[in-house]
């Protein structure tokens, strides 16, 4: 925005941000976009046993991809899903 006057570039990017933050987590979720969505998912996912942040840097790859490297259950991985959905709802 420069002087009070916004260009397309900046609303689109702004509806894209608020469009994304409404968005259901899923376990195809990319890491750095669920920490954008939902920053508290770093502590809770380290709770679980899921590192998703390493040197102060999302790690790459989806919410999937780091549940099968611990070696979680399909039940576990959508326990966690719905709980992290539910602290989205309450964001």
């Amino acid at each position: 925005m420069k002087d009070g006057i916004f260009n397309i570039s900046s609303i689109l990017h702004l509806q894209t941000s608020n469009f994304k933050s409404m968005l259901p987590i899923t376990k195809d979720i990319q890491i750095e976009d669920l920490i954008v969505q939902l920053p508290q998912s770093v502590s809770y996912l380290r709770e679980k046993g899921i590192v998703c942040v390493v040197c102060g840097e999302p790690v790459w790859g989806s919410l999937n991809d780091l549940a099968t490297q611990k070696e979680l259950s399909d039940d576990s991985v959508e326990l966690i899903i719905r709980e992290l959905n539910e602290m989205l709802l309450k964001k």
